[in-house]
């Protein structure tokens, strides 16, 4: 056996008139590459899109000029959470089957949460306080850098939830 070929552990057990064959042990490293490079691929989008509008924003914690800043900053944290999942995810394939198809749906759960979308909280161009939307989790305003007579959008990383009308 060569020692670069992890060993896969199997037990048989007996049905009457069948042999079925599981596999206790993880993944095959073609496998879990391509697990690890999946939810590190998703983990890099949704992590680089929230830091752009994010650091990439007149109204954000870097001043009215952050392009260039707010964008390697942005495109270093999708980078830095990608690589991270995806290490994980690998380490985790390689070990256990189960352990990856929970793995995998947390990913696409998480990512599904986090995927910043734009809620209503004014009724118009003017800020009149009339909010048709709640945000559970993180939310920031972002104005694009570089405009002079744009609308500022906010921006909810969690759940939202639609108020009522009244």
């Amino acid at each position: 056996m060569d020692s670069s070929q992890r060993p896969i552990s199997m037990t048989t057990y007996s049905v009457p008139g069948k042999h079925a064959t599981f596999l206790l042990a993880g993944c095959d490293r073609k496998t879990s590459g391509w697990a690890s490079a999946v939810t590190g691929s998703v983990a890099l989008l949704v992590t680089a899109t929230s830091g752009l509008l994010y650091f990439d924003n007149a109204s954000g914690p870097l001043g009215h000029y952050p392009h260039l800043l707010g964008t390697i900053t942005g495109l270093c944290c999708g980078f830095l959470s990608g690589a991270t999942v995806s290490t994980f995810t690998w380490w985790v394939a390689r070990r256990s089957r189960v352990l990856l198809i929970v793995l995998v749906g947390a990913v696409c759960a998480s990512a599904w949460v986090l995927w910043p979308r734009q809620i209503d909280v004014s009724e118009s161009f003017f800020p009149r306080s009339n909010p048709r939307w709640a945000c559970t989790g993180w939310s920031f305003r972002h104005y694009p850098p570089g405009t002079v007579d744009g609308v500022a959008i906010t921006y909810c990383v969690g759940l939202e939830e639609r108020i009522a009308d009244g």
